[in-house]
């Protein structure tokens, strides 16, 4: 599978966590990789996301496409929410609450309201934190498209799961 073709905003203020280590990778470097990383399932690239920023709003867009819509020329509701869940995530892991190297991010509710179809080719998700909790992150989706009209709005729980460190040799 090849590198997906993303474009990256630069971190203006990385997680602590994320801060350089012995190797001298810079915060931004390595934010960027964990977002690389969450782009590579496979929907994502087979739907046409790609990256635009992390912050101060995470924001993506997606391609409208044969590959988006269902039935006839309106785009698929889960092509939708399949993206709101990515940007939600994506804005989720740059909690000072989430350390990506000791746990995971798991969306345990995605409530999507759709207004309308979009117009174009093209639509764009930016997404923010509305609360941060030590084992829970709220995020709000905004989907707009290319005009800027409202197409959805996502309301998305995220759940942070501990992962067992590295074993030491």
């Amino acid at each position: 599978m090849t590198e997906p073709t993303t474009k990256f905003a630069t971190a203006d203020t990385p997680n602590e966590h994320l801060a350089p280590a012995r190797g001298g990778i810079s915060a931004e470097v390595r934010e960027l990789r964990l977002a690389r990383k969450a782009l590579r399932i496979p929907i994502h690239d087979y739907l046409g996301i790609e990256l635009v920023a992390l912050r101060p709003e995470t924001v993506a867009v997606m391609h409208v496409s044969e590959r988006t819509r269902s039935l006839g020329i309106a785009v698929h509701g889960g092509a939708l929410a399949t993206l709101a869940d990515l940007v939600g995530n994506l804005s989720a892991s740059l909690s000072a609450a989430f350390d990506w190297r000791y746990s995971r991010l798991r969306t345990i509710d995605l409530n999507m309201k759709f207004v309308r179809q979009p117009g174009g080719d093209l639509v764009r998700a930016v997404a923010c934190r509305v609360a941060d909790g030590s084992r829970v992150i709220r995020t709000q989706v905004r989907i707009e498209d290319g005009s800027e009209a409202l197409v959805g709005v996502a309301d998305l729980t995220s759940i942070i799961i501990p992962s067992a460190p590295p074993a030491s040799s």
